[in-house]
């Protein structure tokens, strides 16, 4: 229920934005590697979701690079539409709505078994 009431909340905002004439939208990115970056093809591969994204729902997307804690800044004074990827943490939740996530991801650690350096780490019970 939560996702499609989201779904709906974006289509009804690109329509009324539609309506409005206005069909750019602004977005305020950092760069990571290879999800987005000003050096990427197409920005990286979220970036490319996201243009499609949008020009699926009739919306022109324009990327602007800047470091993590501006783009979050100018989010939220409002001078651009919006910015990813972000975590949804707490500190944010007062400010910010969230989509779903654009991609789901799994950090791991990889080290040599041998090592004497990391014999002592306890990395998924081995």
């Amino acid at each position: 229920m939560k996702k499609r009431s989201m779904i709906i909340f974006y289509i009804l905002f690109a329509t009324l934005l539609i309506a409005q004439g206005e069909n750019t939208l602004k977005f305020a990115i950092g760069e990571w590697n290879p999800h987005t970056g000003p050096n990427l093809p197409e920005y990286g591969v979220v970036t490319a979701v996201v243009r499609k994204a949008c020009l699926e729902a009739g919306l022109s997307p324009t990327f602007y690079f800047f470091p993590w804690p501006r783009a979050e800044y100018l989010v939220q004074k409002g001078e651009f539409f919006a910015t990813f990827p972000y975590l949804r943490i707490p500190e944010r939740e007062d400010f910010f709505y969230f989509s779903d996530p654009l991609f789901i991801s799994k950090l791991i650690i990889v080290r040599n078994k041998d090592s004497k350096r990391t014999a002592g780490f306890n990395i998924q019970g081995k």
